[in-house]
């Protein structure tokens, strides 16, 4: 796999990760390659943090703050569950939309990282899926704009 990531194919591929339906966390997996194989290995939280499990159905989970009760339902993102979404919204007070900030090159996916929208934002201009933005192509303006 090492071998396989350092292939200037494969890196040329990943660096137009933005065309395809690449996890945005396969970069950090693929160099921590030797890590991650080792017969030692124990999941470090970035390693937690980065992984991805594609939500399927509807989670609910309640719980309460200050004396109020809270319940959040997780609708999850991929297309075919977009269709149950309809019956979660009746009595709703407040929707929570989620959005990746290192997919903002992308039109469309099948985690939260301003370091990958930081690599990324190098080789994607704004300006491909925002025409009108007018500021410098850095991270802090460009996080800002979104």
């Amino acid at each position: 796999m090492q071998r396989l990531w350092h292939d200037p194919g494969v890196r040329e591929c990943y660096r137009r990760s933005n065309e395809y339906q690449i996890d945005d966390s396969a970069k950090y997996f693929l160099d921590n390659l030797p890590r991650l194989s080792s017969p030692n290995y124990v999941p470090s939280e970035q390693d937690l943090l980065r992984t991805r499990i594609k939500t399927t159905g509807i989670t609910e989970v309640l719980f309460e703050l200050k004396g109020l009760t809270f319940r959040v339902i997780d609708v999850g993102g991929q297309r075919s569950e977009r269709k149950k979404w309809i019956h979660c919204f009746d009595n709703v007070n407040a929707i929570i939309f989620i959005s990746s900030l290192s997919e903002y090159d992308q039109t469309l996916r099948e985690d939260n990282c301003t370091d990958l929208f930081a690599e990324k934002s190098l080789r994607s201009p704004l300006t491909v899926c925002f025409p009108e933005y007018k500021g410098q192509q850095n991270q802090t303006e460009c996080i800002n704009y979104i």
